[in-house]
């Protein structure tokens, strides 16, 4: 975790975790969402590996002292890692349903769950 006045050198530039897929066009399709909002709301810096849907939480991502996550979650394994990271996350994927954690379903429009 970085420390305040780390932070306010970084001019409060948010670090967002992406543990999204980019191997098939939902999730480049996410992704490239995802960089369009930043771009309106930012500034944001993003850590971006590439991954497969069922991958575990990258190691480098503990040490890489993010805000928050938003993630593509597919399965249990994966809730497991990211309730112990306690970091806030968001499911763009919205199953299954995960207490405390906001998702997206796959509806044409995105509506949020808390």
């Amino acid at each position: 975790m970085r420390t305040t006045s780390e932070r306010l050198d970084m001019a409060e530039r948010l670090r967002v975790a992406l543990l999204i897929e980019s191997s098939r066009a939902s999730g480049r399709s996410l992704l490239s969402g995802i960089a369009d909002y930043a771009r309106t709301h930012g500034p944001w810096s993003f850590y971006h590996r590439e991954r497969a849907l069922r991958d575990a939480v990258p190691v480098q991502l503990r040490d890489w002292g993010a805000d928050g996550i938003i993630a593509r979650i597919e399965s249990r394994r994966l809730i497991e890692q990211l309730q112990m990271i306690n970091l806030p996350t968001v499911d763009v994927r919205g199953w299954p349903e995960l207490p405390g954690v906001p998702a997206f379903g796959n509806e044409r429009t995105a509506t949020p769950r808390s």
